[in-house]
């Protein structure tokens, strides 16, 4: 309360120096700036950091003030960038004030309230962001309906919004605040004729997308993703000729890719179009005419048909998305190898659509650049092949959730840059070999769920980055190799279900980041080295047979159900078990091993409100608990 009275003080101080200092005329200089700025500062609740608190004094001039510039010609405060310092409070009606700002910055704050309509008098402003910043990754938290007078700003380029919880219809809020002026809406929005990037992605935003944006003829960015807009997916609306990202992620619309699309979007490069509620027809082979195009995101949609073989022709395509369709091939898969004339893919996940096919040899012969290869759940029959080895810049290679059979090509140990490894819930059988003690940056093995036999491979110790080993459910047979114990950093060990025999080896004692161990179902002894009683981190361990070893290993009784048996059931929460998704949380099909089938969910908790849900949740079951007992 103190420190709010004493920069009220302070500022009515200074107005009466202003009024005073200029009889009988409104005059406009620095001065106004810094009242402004003062009084956005009276408006701030939090600065933790004490960036505005050190600088912002009226002792110092306004233009050396953090995050504030002024321009040489006139003295006057051009640009305002005070983003990414976690300030907390109101943005102030004064605001619009600053008539030379040119370039405002706010984002990755915690301001709140309604933006004040008196922002729409900074006819100098280009750029205006009060986004969300990634390496943060909140919330600015601004609310209320967007102040669509800043449309009015006619030389304004750069509108970015993200991340806020900004709602309402955009044609509707438009006509609002025209409604004073004559002409068509379409007429207003061409007022915008300077703008280039519009993102108001991350809101709630609803109601039709405006097809007066095909008169920001000045556009190269567009984001309306992460909303509830709705109505007809109309393409035409973005056949301008400078346009070259768009994102519509994650709405209600509805229709289907036009035919044409190459004509209407020539210069396109970015274009995302994943999770769209009722997006349907088939991926146009006129999309090869986009040929600037490199990221291409369809993921999440119900788009049938066949993969086109055209895509081959996008030789810029570095990203290609089209997860969890309904999507088919050729046979043996022939658009993978028209892809091999992408030569700049470094990320290909086709998983989710049901392939039922073999890979090519030719996926051997994919991008050199490839770092990203997913192709899961997709019935993909056959075995592995050794071309695969080829594509030595794979840094991850899931195949999981298919029909894969035979072994593990030895060729896998060319991909020595290979970092994560999935082949979970296949049928592939023989020894897992020698071959993978190549892979020194691998992380993560799994394995499991397959027929694989054989010994452990004694060199696996030698792969020292290994943080996670997934080889339950296999047939392996074999003492465990002492050496595992030079995995110093291992997290998990996962051996359930195999015909593994002998004693545990002391090493094991060495493995002192190891939080779960499951080494259930096993040919083992019933000795444990002493040493595992040294595992301080390890909150799950499970021996040849839990209900015998309860004295030395821990055991999940009928009533308690692990976070790791979870895992388990659910293949790590693995796609392929996925019953469905809301805002904060999925759902997954989950099998126990008592044959118990339940249903897990899993929420978002990098999203605020998911924590409300799940409190209320919790409420809903105490309630019901309290009223059946």
């Amino acid at each position: 309360m103190e420190k709010a009275f004493s920069s009220f003080l302070l500022i009515v101080l200074l107005l009466l120096h202003y009024v005073m200092a200029s009889p009988g005329r409104t005059q406009t200089n620095i001065t106004t700036d810094q009242l402004t700025l003062l009084s956005l500062k009276s408006q701030i609740i939090s600065d933790p950091f004490h960036f505005l608190d050190e600088s912002w004094s009226p002792a110092t001039f306004v233009c050396h003030w953090v995050g504030v510039t002024c321009g040489s010609r006139h003295q006057r405060v051009k640009s305002l960038n005070i983003s990414n310092m976690a300030l907390a409070g109101r943005i102030p009606r004064e605001f619009g004030n600053l008539r030379f700002l040119v370039s405002l910055d706010l984002g990755s704050n915690n301001f709140h309230g309604n933006l004040p309509q008196e922002m729409a008098r900074l006819h100098q402003l280009k750029f205006l962001r009060l986004s969300v910043n990634n390496f943060r990754g909140k919330y600015n938290q601004l609310t209320g309906s967007i102040p669509f007078t800043i449309f009015k700003i006619s030389r304004i380029k750069v509108i970015a919004f993200t991340g806020n919880t900004l709602s309402g219809h955009l044609p509707n809020g438009l006509c609002n605040a025209f409604n004073e002026l004559d002409g068509p809406i379409h007429s207003e929005i061409g007022r915008l004729s300077n703008l280039q990037i519009l993102d108001l992605g991350t809101n709630h935003f609803t109601g039709e997308i405006p097809k007066e944006i095909r008169n920001l003829v000045e556009l190269d960015e567009l984001d309306l993703s992460f909303n509830s807009f709705s109505g007809l997916l109309d393409m035409e609306i973005f056949n301008i000729s400078g346009l070259r990202i768009i994102d519509l992620s994650l709405n209600n619309l509805s229709g289907r890719l036009p035919p044409n699309i190459g004509s209407i979007l020539p210069n396109i490069e970015g274009l995302f179009l994943g999770a769209l509620t009722n997006l349907v027809g088939t991926i146009p082979h006129s999309i090869s005419n986009c040929s600037k195009l490199t990221i291409l995101e369809l993921a999440n949609n119900k788009l049938p048909g066949l993969i086109p073989n055209s895509l081959g022709c996008l030789t810029h395509l570095q990203i290609l998305n089209l997860v969890a369709n309904n999507l088919t091939s050729e046979s043996l898969l022939s658009f993978l190898t028209s892809l091999t004339n992408c030569r700049n893919l470094t990320y290909l996940d086709i998983s989710f659509n049901p392939l039922n096919d073999m890979l090519p040899a030719s996926t051997g012969n994919l991008s050199p650049s490839l770092r990203t290869f997913f192709a899961m759940c997709c019935k993909i029959q056959g075995r592995i092949p050794d071309e695969v080895g080829n594509v030595s810049s794979l840094l991850d290679l899931r195949l999981s959730g298919n029909n894969l059979v035979g072994s593990i090509p030895a060729t896998i140990g060319n991909l020595t840059k290979l970092q994560l490894f999935h082949l979970t819930n296949n049928k592939l059988t023989g020894f897992i070999g020698d071959h993978i003690c190549k892979l020194q940056h691998l992380g993560n093995i799994y394995f499991g769920q397959n027929q694989l036999s054989g010994s452990l491979p004694n060199c696996l110790g030698n792969i020292t980055s290994l943080r996670e080993i997934h080889l339950g459910s296999n047939k392996l047979s074999s003492n465990t190799p002492p050496s595992l114990g030079n995995l110093q950093d291992l997290v998990v060990l996962d051996l359930l279900s195999n015909n593994m025999v002998g004693s545990l080896p002391k090493e094991i004692g060495n493995l002192k980041a190891v939080t779960k161990m499951n080494l259930s179902m096993n040919q083992f002894s019933n000795e444990n080295p002493r040493e595992i009683g040294g595992l301080q981190n390890l909150a799950y361990r499970r021996g040849k047979r839990a209900s015998q070893q309860a004295d030395s290993l821990s055991a999940i009784t009928s009533e308690r159900i692990s976070y790791y048996e979870l895992l388990q059931a659910t293949d790590a929460l693995s796609e392929c078990n996925l019953i469905g998704s809301g805002s904060f949380s999925s759902v997954y099909k989950c099998v126990l091993r008592s044959g118990t089938a339940i249903a897990v969910k899993v929420f978002n908790l990098q999203l605020d409100a998911a924590f409300k849900s799940f409190y209320m949740e919790c409420e809903v079951l105490r309630a019901f608990a309290i009223g059946i007992s």
